[in-house]
């Protein structure tokens, strides 16, 4: 059931409304009824394991409580949920470099690296003493699964998650308007923008062979953007979907297109897999407290866990450790900046040198993703030697890509649509932490601004959804 589809918006209205009618002590338990349901709609038989696999979770946390033998259970259970992970996501890619055939074959539970790297951090926390366990195995289980973020996050920290499940969770008109808002922009997102890029970004990704060099270099930028729209996207629609349900999800992107360096970057992309690699793997290693060598190693490791993490293939290894060589290289190069700034008379926030970084940056990130969506490291290399190579015909780039006038326009209109609907939540949310608008009804020029924008962009959903046949999945569903 995908967030983007119309079952999934019937089955977030049903839910919503018995939520709030339930009464509050009934609340966590319908909606954990609801989350199991989503996962047994998609995988009956993967569903049965993955709820074994958070009744282990939860047995071990309690476990942990005791203090005894609490080293050898907080072990066991990172052992588990390592091995559970591998064995589902990473056994065929072992045995693919050893050229043998894996002798079993598994479907990958949907969920599978969000819900075991959630069991890692609820487990770490206790273990390290600042969380208590989770006694009520409804609360706990509903974090693990709840639907919204079941499929690709975030990846909420227990502490904060679980405190939101023992309050108390009316029904609000601010935040119904705003949950609105962002289910109708991440829709958007995914089923105009992303969707219509990544039709011209298959033609060329999946025929690297005969792409010429201007073909790689539009569709990179498209593919760049696309993975924005498609990830944004989702993060909208399960941040709204859980706001109607009274929950507060992590933000996780913040116009990462706008930094100004490959750190800065990860503080602004995919945040909550960000902070989850600098709190279980960067600080555990020794972060920034040792020697040169070591931060750059320790650098080098966290960015390696994270291709892994996205992927059982070579490609995602390349991609985390150009994350992470960028770092390296980035901090080796600051004197050097520092100097020619000086040379040149600029401050370092001056808008020459800002704009210039974002671009280095922005030029970088897309390498690397030219890596990412490759089907493999052999078609990656082969689609980047085209920019040294051959060129060909600009016309047939644009005509292979699908650039023409109609579809930049479409693309236009649904950018224009995402950001007067950005603008508007920022709005009715209120800023600097001032209370929000309850409702758009406030300005009656902005509400039928807003009503028209959305009636053209329900028209241009059905138009590109009718042209290509169908929505597709997240990008993020396969990690």
């Amino acid at each position: 059931m995908a967030l983007s589809s119309f079952i999934f918006l019937v089955f977030l209205a049903v839910c919503t409304a018995a939520h709030y009618l339930l009464p509050s002590r009934f609340r966590n338990f319908w909606l954990l009824i609801c989350s199991v349901g989503f996962f047994v709609y998609a995988m009956p038989a993967e569903a049965v394991i993955m709820m074994v696999y958070v009744l282990v979770l939860y047995l071990l946390g309690m476990g942990l409580s005791r203090k005894k033998h609490g080293r050898a259970l907080y072990l066991f259970g990172l052992l588990l949920s390592v091995g559970f992970l591998f064995v589902y996501k990473y056994t065929g890619f072992v045995y693919a470099l050893f050229g043998a055939q894996r002798p079993f074959s598994l479907i990958v539970p949907i969920g599978i690296s969000y819900v075991t790297f959630q069991g890692i951090a609820y487990l770490t926390e206790i273990h390290k003493g600042r969380l208590d366990p989770e006694n009520n195995a409804v609360d706990f289980f509903l974090y693990a699964l709840f639907f919204p973020k079941l499929t690709a996050g975030p990846i909420e920290p227990p502490k904060a998650f679980l405190a939101q499940l023992k309050g108390e969770r009316r029904f609000s008109r601010q935040d119904a308007v705003q949950a609105s808002l962002r289910i109708a922009m991440g829709m958007i997102k995914k089923l105009v923008l992303a969707d219509y890029l990544a039709l011209g970004v298959n033609a060329v990704f999946d025929s690297s062979g005969a792409a010429g060099g201007w073909s790689v270099l539009i569709a990179a930028f498209m593919y760049t953007a696309q993975i924005y729209f498609d990830f944004s996207g989702y993060t909208d629609i399960a941040r709204g979907a859980a706001q109607l349900l009274g929950i507060r999800l992590t933000e996780n992107f913040h116009q990462p297109y706008r930094a100004v360096s490959i750190r800065d970057f990860w503080s602004r992309w995919h945040i909550s897999l960000s902070a989850w690699l600098k709190d279980y793997i960067y600080i555990p290693l020794g972060g920034s407290r040792v020697g040169t060598f070591r931060r750059y190693l320790n650098l080098l490791i966290t960015f390696l866990v994270s291709g892994i993490w996205h992927g059982a293939d070579l490609t995602f290894v390349v991609w985390g450790l150009l994350h992470g060589l960028f770092q390296i290289f980035g901090k080796l190069t600051e004197p050097l900046g520092r100097k020619l700034r000086k040379a040149l008379s600029l401050r370092e926030n001056s808008l020459l040198a800002v704009y210039f970084c974002r671009a280095r940056t922005f030029l970088l990130v897309t390498l690397g993703w030219v890596f990412f969506r490759a089907a493999s490291l052999d078609s990656a290399v082969t689609m980047l030697s085209r920019l040294f190579t051959g060129w060909g015909s600009l016309s047939e780039a644009l005509q292979l890509c699908g650039v023409t006038v109609p579809a930049v326009l479409l693309l236009v209109f649904a950018y224009a649509a995402v950001k007067l609907l950005g603008r508007e939540l920022a709005a009715v949310s209120g800023r600097d932490g001032a209370p929000g608008r309850t409702g758009i009804s406030g300005r009656p020029g902005r509400l039928l601004t807003v009503l028209v924008l959305a009636a053209w962009a329900v028209v241009l959903m059905t138009l590109v959804i009718a042209a290509r046949g169908g929505g597709s999945a997240f990008i993020y569903f396969d990690f």
